[in-house]
């Protein structure tokens, strides 16, 4: 707060409430942007995790990295397989999240 007053920014303290939902919030990013590696061996492995987040009320878009990677020893190159990364949407419609792929294009 007062290196941005500092700075010449108007800031002001936040109430306490806002500052909770904030911290809530962080917690569910934190958690969705976790790394999701499953190891199925030490050639082959499995990649879930979210990148990005784009929120605004009542809309959520995240790219969700969905794939499968393969170790090739001659090579000495890893490859990816069965790749389902994409932009996925969540809409809060009628109370109830609704999920689909996003294509951008």
């Amino acid at each position: 707060m007062r290196e941005a007053q500092a700075v010449g920014l108007n800031a002001v303290e936040m109430d306490s409430k806002t500052h909770d939902l904030l911290l809530d919030l962080h917690e569910v990013y934190s958690e969705m942007g976790q790394i999701a590696i499953t190891d199925f061996g030490t050639t082959k492995y499995h990649n879930n995790e979210i990148l990005n987040i784009i929120e605004t009320k009542n809309l959520q878009l995240y790219y969700q990295v969905d794939k499968d990677w393969q170790y090739n020893t001659e090579e000495r190159l890893w490859k990816g397989l069965n790749d389902h990364s994409g932009w996925r949407k969540l809409e809060l419609e009628k109370g109830k999240v609704k999920t689909t792929r996003f294509h951008i294009s």
